[in-house]
C-alpha cells in the first residue's frame, strides 16, 4: 500500500491547524466563565462541534473534485477541529441518497456505542471514584 505524501501531509498540517483553533475555543470559554469546574455545560465542545458541522456542510460540494482542499480542509482541519462535523455530514449524505433508516440506526448506533464506551471506559479507568479535577 502507497500513501500519497501530498495529501497526507496537508491532513498532517490541517489536524494541527484544526487542533490548535479547538483548543483556543476551549481557552477562550473557560478564561470567559468565573471559576470552570467538572459540573460545566460543555459549551466550547459544542461550540466546536456546531460549527464544525456548518463549516463541513458548506465545504462538502465545494470540495468535491478539489481532492488536496478536501485533504486539507475537511479531512485535515475539521477532523482536528472536530470528528463530530464528519459524523454530521456522513448523515446527511444518507438521508440525501434516499436512506433515511440507514442514518437513523447510523445516530442511533454512534450516540449509544459512544457514549456507552465512553461511560464504561470512564468507570474502568477508576475516573468515577477520583475527585474531580478543579483549577485554580
Amino acid at each position: 500500500m502507497t500513501i500519497p505524501l501530498l495529501p497526507a501531509f496537508l491532513v498532517f498540517l490541517g489536524g494541527g491547524a484544526g487542533s490548535l483553533a479547538r483548543y483556543m475555543i476551549a481557552v477562550v470559554v473557560d478564561n470567559a466563565r468565573a471559576r470552570p469546574g467538572p459540573a460545566e455545560f460543555p459549551i466550547a465542545t459544542l461550540i466546536v462541534n456546531v460549527v464544525g458541522c456548518a463549516i463541513i456542510g458548506s465545504l462538502a460540494g465545494w470540495a468535491a473534485g478539489r481532492e488536496l482542499w478536501r485533504h486539507g480542509l475537511l479531512l485535515g482541519f475539521l477532523g482536528g477541529f472536530t470528528t463530530f462535523s464528519s459524523f454530521g455530514l456522513d448523515t446527511a449524505r444518507l438521508l440525501a441518497a434516499g436512506a433515511p433508516g440507514k442514518a437513523a440506526i447510523y445516530v442511533l448506533a454512534t450516540n449509544v456505542a459512544g457514549i456507552g464506551l465512553a461511560i464504561l471506559g470512564f468507570y474502568l479507568s477508576g475516573a468515577a471514584t477520583r475527585p474531580p479535577f478543579v483549577p485554580e
